[in-house]
């Protein structure tokens, strides 16, 4: 890639931009499923295709577009993933039934997960590694703007117009960094392998990720000994499998074997991995627990979810710096701490079961996710050769989007099978049941995802050093 500005900063600050697209898809989308329940009557255990439909799309995308992106040249792919993902939320802002919605909604996924597979690696080609930390740091900072924005907008227009215009807010953003990605992002040449790879091992890829997650989220609802449940669970484990005996026999493979041969890149991912498995429930469940136990007004839902997003903006500059001074384990293992303590002041403190205690644990599990988002991110991609820079970006993506979606897919089915037997409708927004028993469905699992990102962190990262070794090309 080549840079247009002599600083590296702006070129982060664009790429942040493209970051804005993910919580709008996240937050700001969440504050309108209430609405779309009610116009679709939509039952509440459906409602997480929204998100998980979305997320599907993007994964199954993710390492093929890391590749077009060497084969084509990333900007070409950038750019055509932001056009996608345009068209498909103008597409679903015009929806005029749930299924055209899911549709698409997809539509929009793929497109994300074109421009999403290279970020990492445009990052990594435009910093220097010593700065890598505080590159990450001001990229997350961006992103955390936009996951305000998105919170506090999305419960507006979900409140004040319509959901449909939250769609329409998703197409006119990425219409805005298409039209400034000329300026930060010049056209590139193929930058890595001249072939597309292997095809095969895609489809099985992507196979596996869809039939793994149905089957976790069905689970929780059909139970775990349910026979689609099973059939789903044991597809996707053959899928992968398959997967692995093509990617090991290809002559030009879509995941590399060297990718999995530092330390270093496989703690980072397996961090960041973990730390998505918390995102996702909360950014997910929480607005519709609260709607649905509290009636809360979409705009005071997106309030309370400040106290999650906001350290996200103040933090990562700081603890990006701070990952460029000091060893990834003890960055992370404060992190997962942090976060750790967070769910355990609301699951087992008396009196911290309201929105007091809420916000007090949102809090603190935002302010872990600020430790490990910059170190982990830095962890992975200091330790790559550039040539499989845009692999290891497709493939860190892609893990990442498995942590979000198993923790939506589990906590999200949880919540709409315990309140689904007080309130068969989604569309019916009565206040039923209490925010403890939503609470306890989303801190518990979570709580589980921090504590198993510790033990991750205190064993795997221990004895990694600040800069690792580059990995060897296969």
């Amino acid at each position: 890639m080549i840079v247009n500005s002599v600083s590296w900063r702006p070129t982060v600050v664009w790429a942040g931009l493209a970051l804005f697209i993910s919580p709008l898809n996240e937050a700001g989308v969440a504050q309108g499923l209430p609405s779309i329940s009610r116009e679709f009557a939509v039952q509440l255990a459906d409602l997480r295709w929204m998100m998980l439909g979305f997320f599907v799309a993007v994964a199954a995308v993710l390492i093929a577009g890391a590749r077009l992106g060497d084969v084509l040249g990333r900007r070409r792919v950038f750019m055509a993933g932001l056009m996608i993902f345009a068209m498909g939320s103008i597409a679903s802002s015009a929806s005029i039934n749930y299924a055209m919605l899911l549709s698409t909604r997809a539509v929009a996924g793929v497109g994300a997960g074109l421009f999403f597979a290279g970020l990492l690696a445009i990052i990594t080609q435009a910093v220097p590694k010593a700065m890598l930390g505080r590159a990450f740091g001001l990229w997350a900072f961006v992103g955390a703007g936009a996951f305000i924005v998105s919170a506090v907008a999305g419960g507006m227009l979900a409140e004040l117009a319509s959901w449909r215009w939250i769609f329409v807010m998703n197409a006119m953003f990425a219409l805005v960094v298409l039209a400034l990605t000329p300026r930060f992002f010049e056209a590139d040449a193929r930058v890595g392998r001249a072939r597309l790879g292997d095809v095969r091992g895609l489809l099985a890829i992507g196979a596996s990720m869809i039939a793994l997650t149905v089957g976790l989220s069905e689970a929780p609802i059909r139970g775990w000994t349910s026979l689609s449940v099973m059939i789903a669970i044991l597809l996707g484990v053959a899928a992968a499998f398959v997967a692995y005996i093509f990617e090991r026999r290809a002559t030009s493979p879509l995941v590399p074997a060297a990718l999995f041969r530092g330390r270093g890149y496989l703690a980072g991912t397996a961090a960041i991995t973990i730390g998505y498995g918390s995102v996702g429930p909360v950014v997910f469940a929480i607005p519709i627990g609260l709607s649905l136990t509290d009636g809360l007004a979409p705009i005071s839902i997106g309030l309370i979810m400040l106290s999650y997003g906001i350290w996200w903006l103040v933090l990562p500059p700081f603890t990006g710096r701070l990952a460029d001074r000091l060893g990834p384990a003890s960055m992370l293992s404060a992190g997962f701490a942090i976060g750790l303590i967070g769910c355990l002041l609301v699951t087992v403190v008396p009196g911290m079961q309201g929105i007091a205690g809420l916000c007090c644990a949102l809090a603190l599990l935002g302010i872990g996710i600020a430790f490990i988002a910059p170190t982990s991110n830095r962890m992975t991609m200091v330790s790559v050769v550039p040539s499989l820079q845009g692999e290891a970006s497709g493939v860190n993506m892609t893990a990442r989007l498995l942590g979000y979606l198993a923790g939506v897919a589990i906590v999200g089915s949880l919540i709409a099978s315990n309140l689904g037997e007080l309130n068969a409708s989604a569309g019916t927004m009565a206040a039923v049941g209490d925010l403890s028993m939503v609470l306890r469905a989303v801190w518990v699992p979570v709580g589980v995802v921090m504590a198993l990102g510790l033990v991750v962190s205190a064993v795997w990262s221990r004895g990694l050093p600040g800069r690792p070794a580059e990995l060897a090309e296969a």
